[in-house]
């Protein structure tokens, strides 16, 4: 790929159809508006089919690629996006959340109990919980199973 944005132009063998990276240069020379040429006859190559796919319109997710987000910039851009929808506001969110998390832990908050492998599963459950109750997303209810598997896991039943 490199190469071929160096080119002047590109000369396609006969078969090329038939080869994924050939259509893929062919591809990237027209994105490129480099002459595209018969290898054998060194004229343009003719009838050559337009491209299904538009790279053009991949320019954002590639320059994304290019350079890539900041772990504190994707931080904020998931936390300014649909999660308040979804979720509610944070102060919402956890709320619910540490008032269940208080149910699940409250034998564990005496002085000299530690936090159990156990609970683990059963916080994360409450998160899930938490979420749902504010709104309805499939994923909450997929990582409350994932969750109550692991707690069986832990408790030896699976």
């Amino acid at each position: 790929v490199k190469l071929l944005i160096e080119c002047d132009a590109v000369a396609m063998l006969s078969g090329w159809e038939d080869s994924r990276g050939a259509k893929l240069e062919y591809l990237l020379a027209r994105e490129l508006a480099l002459p595209v040429l018969d290898a054998e006859t060194l004229q343009p190559l003719q009838s050559a089919p337009v491209p299904l796919v538009h790279l053009h319109r991949l320019r954002i997710r590639w320059e994304q690629a290019q350079e890539p987000e900041s772990l504190l910039d994707e931080a904020k851009r998931i936390t300014a996006s649909d999660r308040h929808e979804d979720y509610g506001h944070p102060s919402q969110d956890f709320a619910r959340t540490a008032q269940m998390w208080t149910g699940v832990l409250a034998p564990r908050l005496r002085e000299g109990e530690r936090i159990m492998p156990m609970d683990v599963p059963l916080c994360m459950i409450a998160v899930k919980l938490a979420r749902q109750a504010h709104r309805h997303k499939r994923d909450n209810l997929v990582d409350i199973a994932g969750y109550a598997r692991t707690a069986a896991m832990i408790a030896g039943d699976e």
